[in-house]
């Protein structure tokens, strides 16, 4: 959780990279951000907590979200970027989805993160680690937690996306010709998808 001069320092490096996997987690229920967690490489990954009342922190996550760094998330479309839009943030390049490749290339499979982790990495299983206990919806936090055990669940989010992706980028690479399509031809449609989830039924 950098402040100040390290914040402005870790966020040049964020900006600066070709890829950024992020991830944010939220008060169970709730459309309050806790923190926000970017990996430019799988052996790296910042988390910075998030402060409303923090002005020079709040411009800071903006830069980083609409820099031109291509984005990555898991679900990102069906969590992280409608709740990210309700907080007053834009995501720019947002470029690959580990869960919509997964979908396109193993269908069949199951698509969270946790399994892809299992397969794709060696990262022992940490989804457990640091909660209240497990939400419903295998995703938002209590609201009681442990800043240091967010902190670190966070980042090893952003961390395994990382090695996802990157792993998952190689198999299109040398896969059917299709996949390459279909998983562009998701992502473009991600933006209608959003709109449509904040905006609701008439």
């Amino acid at each position: 959780d950098p402040r100040g001069e390290e914040l402005d320092r870790w966020a040049a490096t964020l900006i600066s990279s070709e890829w950024l996997d992020c991830d944010i987690e939220t008060v169970k229920g709730s459309t309050r951000i806790l923190c926000h967690g970017f990996s430019p490489r799988p052996d790296l990954s910042v988390v910075i907590s998030h402060s409303e009342t923090d002005a020079h922190r709040q411009a800071v996550l903006e830069q980083i979200y609409q820099s031109q760094a291509r984005k990555c998330f898991h679900n990102g479309f069906g969590f992280d970027l409608i709740q990210l839009k309700l907080n007053g943030f834009t995501v720019e390049n947002y470029e690959w989805d580990t869960q919509i490749a997964q979908h396109v290339m193993w269908a069949e499979l199951p698509k969270s993160l946790d399994y892809l982790c299992s397969i794709y990495t060696r990262q022992p299983y940490y989804k457990t680690a640091g909660r209240a206990e497990i939400p419903e919806d295998g995703k938002s936090w209590d609201g009681k937690f442990d800043k240091t055990a967010l902190y670190e669940y966070n980042g090893t989010d952003t961390s395994v996306t990382s090695a996802v992706r990157i792993a998952q980028m190689e198999e299109v690479k040398n896969g059917p010709a299709a996949w390459s399509r279909k998983i562009r031809d998701l992502m473009d449609l991600t933006g209608p998808a959003i709109r449509i989830s904040l905006a609701g039924l008439p």
